[in-house]
């Protein structure tokens, strides 16, 4: 069981919860975050789960439902900086995904859900810090001795971990996330193009648009997701994960006119298009 401080804690982000009804419905209206609340204790992130959509690999599935998970900090017995994803019908130290370590452990601030059309379902996702840096932190859905996580670091330009040197390039592996200006009369819209490598060539799979796509780069990931899996016989008995790219950046507006705008995340589009504006999620 969690420690009497971790549930006094919830109960207390809850009571806040329930004092901002504004922040709740805005995130109703979103696919990619129906519900969401920060805190250092934990986070709901409630969406429709479909059939074993937060079961791992040989678990017997839960039912298509919409319902709510908790995404813990200090997860199992309060250990410090371990990050735990937690389903409805689970308690005490269960999970279906969690930190291990001085590895990947670090602190969640946002969570949500998020699904292209071509996956099977919504998996749900963390954002937070891990020790100096930003991280992102999804379910494996495998027990190597306990249930572990996928976790993306993100990388900022010509800092740690970017391998181009070129400013306004951001190299992850064989995805980049390119600063884009673009000029129309005296109107001038920062946007941002998520490029992918094949063989030798840089291909465009996702670039932010319309007045809500106006943004400044501020950082780029890739992350494994479990995108497909297979139901047979009451249980997951297989499964597929795809490399994502993930980019953190911030709204601006035409002519760098908004400030202090909100934080945007950014991945592979729900339908595919490449000129499609349609956030990961928002905050």
């Amino acid at each position: 069981m969690k420690n009497q401080s971790l549930i006094l804690s919830a109960i207390l982000a809850t009571a806040v919860l329930a004092s901002c009804g504004k922040e709740e419905l805005k995130n109703k209206q979103s696919d990619a975050a129906l519900n969401f609340r920060s805190g250092s204790s934990s986070i709901s992130v409630t969406a429709d789960w479909a059939e074993g959509a937060t079961t791992i690999l040989n678990g017997t599935v839960h039912t298509a439902q919409s319902n709510t998970v908790e995404v813990w900090n200090n997860f199992s017995n309060g250990t410090s900086g371990r990050i735990g994803f937690q389903r409805w019908d689970q308690s005490g130290n269960a999970s279906f995904g969690r930190t291990n370590g001085a590895g990947d452990n670090g602190v969640a601030t946002h969570a949500f859900a998020y699904k292209v059309n071509t996956w099977d379902a919504a998996v749900p996702f963390a954002f937070g810090s891990r020790n100096n840096r930003e991280a992102i932190w999804t379910p494996k859905y495998e027990n190597v001795g306990v249930n572990i996580v996928n976790m993306g670091v993100f990388v900022t330009d010509n800092g740690t971990g970017d391998e181009d040197n070129t400013t306004g390039i951001i190299e992850v592996g064989s995805w980049r996330a390119v600063q884009l200006t673009v000029v129309d009369g005296a109107n001038t819209r920062k946007r941002v193009s998520i490029e992918e490598k094949v063989g030798s060539s840089w291909v465009q799979r996702v670039r932010t648009n319309n007045n809500n796509g106006i943004v400044q780069m501020l950082a780029f990931t890739v992350l494994d997701v479990r995108t497909d899996y297979t139901v047979s016989g009451g249980k997951v008995t297989a499964h597929t994960f795809k490399t994502i790219p993930v980019l953190k950046s911030q709204i601006v507006g035409i002519n760098n006119s908004v400030s202090n705008g909100q934080i945007a995340l950014w991945t592979l589009q729900k339908g595919g298009q490449v000129n499609y504006n349609d956030e990961m999620f928002r905050f």
